[in-house]
């Protein structure tokens, strides 16, 4: 079991290119978005993207998607949804977090970017 976290943000710091690169700095708040992944069946309830970046995951490491059935996530957030403040962002890359924790994978924050990056 691994249980991971992430903030809520509302807006942007900085946005621009800055150094040759495109960066977006968001400004976090306290609000969090808690994902806990496990062994177990899958919730009926589960978060559509939270359950595609598990399966983004196994496919990363080339595990069976047949593991996916095996793997149980609980999301508990204070983060309001569909109200600009990336809840399904902060589920996305919690849920990311605490999958590669629970398999034993690292997770470096580049990788981590892009796969959030193309579920959004």
């Amino acid at each position: 079991m691994a249980v991971a976290q992430c903030p809520a943000s509302c807006g942007e710091l900085i946005q621009g290119w800055i150094l040759g690169s495109e960066k977006l700095v968001s400004c976090p708040v306290d609000w969090y978005s808690t994902v806990e992944v496990d062994y177990g069946s899958p919730r009926a309830d589960e978060r559509p993207l939270a359950r595609a970046m598990v399966d983004r995951l196994l496919s990363y490491w080339r595990y069976p998607a047949e593991l996916g059935k095996e793997i149980r996530i609980d999301i508990c957030s204070t983060i309001p949804v569909a109200k600009g403040m990336a809840s399904s962002t902060a589920d996305i890359a919690a849920t990311a977090v605490a999958t590669a924790h629970h398999l034993g994978h690292p997770l470096d924050e580049t990788t981590l970017a892009r796969l959030c990056v193309s579920l959004e």
